[in-house]
């Protein structure tokens, strides 16, 4: 709820009711007290009177005191309470703002904190000669052992050794005097006086400290939340940091290979991050000289069979899958979203859904107006907030509840996100992804803010429910709304089969299998193809991929199991580990062994299978230069039927000049096969065969000009 135009509120807080009367810059709370029984007791009207500006026109007074000119590096606000406040209540006000009520260690932190207050006189009040300030961390312990008065047990809230005072002459002073304040003697003074009991209103406000803030690092884009789903090979992150000093750096991790240092701060960028198939955890990093390491994580699930199932950017109608279907357009860019609501639950319905592992759910989250945060007292004095927002899913699993704030200015009206609520405290606006691009005002200040949230989920439903719910308690007159955009929700496959080359070559055409610990054989020997063979030499084959490995590299792999053209391949592979290695030695074999019965070539077991890196030697007995083509024959005198010369066919890169006919050689390559269609009667390997039937020719492929030797 915010405080603006002339207009009536009603807030019921307890046992309490709260009544704003029609005033313009000024407003009065009057609190009264329920009648517990009509009969036995009168109404008890209490009448607790707070002034102040309306909150759009307040200005954050939170200051540091910084390191470079000798301070301790935290932060201070003034909270001003014209009309008064107990020293109870401002220590709860402060704590509930993730700080403490100020503590005062030296002179110079004690001319420091009274430099914020000394100019403002809202924050005195004048008691006979006495003029009373705000309130400080300075309490007498009265259960203490040391406790005797005036001087006894005196302690800070924070713990620090109570070692400096500064006390106004004649102070501390009298029994039931136990709480600190700024106070001086017929004017305003930085000394200090022992002043109130726990129900005193005589000081009209209290300096809340804060401890520094430490580099704070947020991946905004796309997603500011723990996980995200993607079926790309890759990722671009993008994100901000804050309390950012000389030397501070960037850089970004994979824990599944990979680094790489990001570019900018604040904003900053990584782009281009390899990923693997499964869980990706990347970690972005901020570093300089004088502090700690912190970091931003997010987990990204990588399959390339991730599949959409559903996206809507609203701008067209709203399909019957929602349960509510009001949609705007924001004043500036024209966005159309589903919105705007502020109390209640708006729900996604989708059914007849695929077989499934998990579902993942991305959506912009646009928060308009004025959110609040965690709750607390803000700088004029109101409690504000909870402004909690909460996803969870039709079976009852919570994805996300968390308070949000789009007060960044001000260090009260802190909010949870990205933690969940009550677990964390952050500046507002921490994690979106845009501030103040969607043309919404308060009191002529833009006020909004994006959110990319993501979520991946274990589900294997035929049907899934989100539940988008604002669990704010609904008062007349709040402004604060919110509204989804762009919402798309996929379904990540189950784990495929694991298995061997040999394994995977075995199961039905489709499949999805991970072949594990593999090496590269030959890397780009046509348009997006790797060739790989098992460590065992038992079996290799050709991979279609969009990723790129290095010959030596050791991999695990996910690919759909194919047949083309007689040639086993796994298609659409990504790889899930790459490990650095060696190449493999190609495995010594005949011309024989590699065109043995065109069945038996095409088995998955013993030395003959596609995909193996192989060595053989023979004499040149023809070639094609327009194929770019040689064959070669050990005296086997194997013949595929396709050309009329004995011998393995052996493809030669472009560039390299065919060696001729009669040549002896020696020649490294990977071997793979071809279908052909008869034109006519063939012999094939000894055997002779009719038009029209499709034979499966064996052949090798040469990687480069070192893979070929003229003896």
């Amino acid at each position: 709820m915010r405080l603006g135009e002339r207009q009536h509120y009603w807030l019921r807080v307890a046992s309490f009711e709260v009544a704003w009367l029609d005033c313009s810059s000024k407003y009065t709370i009057w609190l009264q007290r329920e009648q517990r029984e009509e009969k036995l007791m009168r109404a008890i009207v209490w009448v607790f009177c707070f002034v102040i500006l309306a909150v759009g026109t307040c200005k954050a007074t939170a200051a540091q005191w910084s390191i470079a000119a000798g301070g301790n590096g935290h932060w201070y606000e003034a909270i001003p309470i014209p009309e008064g406040i107990t020293w109870p209540d401002s220590k709860a006000v402060a704590e509930q703002s993730g700080g403490y009520l100020a503590t005062i260690t030296s002179e110079a932190e004690n001319d420091f904190v009274f430099s914020l207050v000394k100019d403002r006189p809202e924050f005195w009040q004048q008691y006979g000669p006495w003029v009373n300030g705000p309130w400080l961390g300075g309490y007498q312990d009265l259960n203490d052992p040391s406790y005797s008065e005036p001087l006894g047990g005196w302690k800070w809230v924070s713990g620090e050794s109570w070692s400096y005072t500064n006390w106004m002459a004649g102070e501390p002073s009298g029994i039931g005097q136990q709480y600190l304040a700024f106070c001086g003697y017929g004017l305003i003074a930085s000394t200090w006086d022992d002043n109130g009991t726990p129900d005193s209103l005589s000081d009209r406000g209290c300096i809340i400290e804060w401890d520094p803030e430490p580099p704070m690092v947020v991946i905004t884009d796309p997603t500011s939340t723990a996980t995200l789903a993607t079926a790309l090979p890759t990722i671009d992150l993008k994100g901000t940091v804050t309390q950012v000093t000389a030397g501070t750096a960037l850089s970004w991790t994979n824990n599944r290979g990979g680094s790489g240092t990001c570019v900018g701060l604040a904003p900053w960028t990584a782009l281009g991050i390899q990923l693997y198939v499964g869980e990706n955890v990347i970690t972005v990093t901020a570093t300089d000289p004088a502090g700690p390491l912190v970091t931003d994580s997010v987990t990204v699930f990588y399959d390339p069979d991730i599949e959409m199932i559903y996206s809507n950017d609203f701008e067209s109608t709203v399909g019957g899958e929602w349960s509510k279907v009001l949609t705007d357009v924001t004043p500036v860019g024209g966005r159309r979203f589903l919105g705007q609501f502020q109390y209640g639950t708006v729900s996604l319905d989708l059914a007849n859904l695929p077989y499934h592992d998990s579902v993942a759910l991305a959506i912009d989250l646009f928060l308009i107006s004025t959110w609040d945060g965690s709750g607390a007292r803000n700088s004029g004095g109101f409690i504000v907030g909870p402004d909690v927002w909460k996803l969870s899913t039709g079976d009852g699993a919570t994805l996300l509840e968390t308070t949000f704030s789009n007060w960044h200015e001000l260090l009260l009206q802190a909010q949870a996100f990205p933690d969940s609520y009550h677990a964390g405290h952050h500046r507002g606006r921490t994690g979106a992804a845009e501030n103040n691009t969607l043309g919404y005002q308060y009191s002529g200040h833009p006020i909004d803010s994006i959110y990319h949230l993501s979520f991946v989920v274990p589900h294997s439903a035929d049907n899934v429910r989100f539940n988008f719910t604002c669990l704010n308690v609904p008062q007349v007159g709040d402004e604060q709304s919110w509204g989804i955009d762009n919402v798309k929700v996929m379904l990540l496959p189950p784990p495929p089969t694991p298995a061997t080359i040999g394994q995977a070559k075995a199961l039905p055409a489709g499949s999805r299998a991970s072949v594990g610990d593999v090496v590269v054989t030959a890397n780009g020997l046509d348009p997006g193809t790797v060739f790989v063979e098992s460590t065992d030499r038992s079996s290799g084959i050709k991979l279609l991929t969009t990723q790129t490995v290095e010959v030596g590299d050791r991999v695990i792999l996910i690919g759909v199991v194919e047949r083309v053209n007689g040639e086993y391949q796994l298609t659409d592979v990504a790889f899930t580990e790459k490990i650095g290695g060696e190449p493999l030695l190609p495995v010594g074999v005949t011309t024989r062994a590699i065109g043995n019965d065109p069945t038996e070539f095409l088995s998955y077991m013993g030395i003959n299978t596609t995909g193996l890196l192989v060595r053989l030697a023979g004499k040149v007995t023809g070639k094609s230069t327009l194929e770019g083509l040689i064959y070669v024959d050990d005296g086997f005198g194997y013949q595929d039927g396709v050309f009329p010369t004995r011998g393995i066919r052996v493809h030669l890169p472009s560039g390299i000049t065919l060696p001729s006919t009669g040549t002896r050689v020696v020649v490294t390559g990977i071997c793979r096969v071809q279908a052909f269609t008869l034109p006519d009667y063939r012999e094939v390997n000894g055997d002779w065969y009719p038009p029209g039937t499709v034979v499966y020719v064996p052949s090798v492929w040469v990687r480069d000009s070192r893979d070929i030797r003229v003896l």
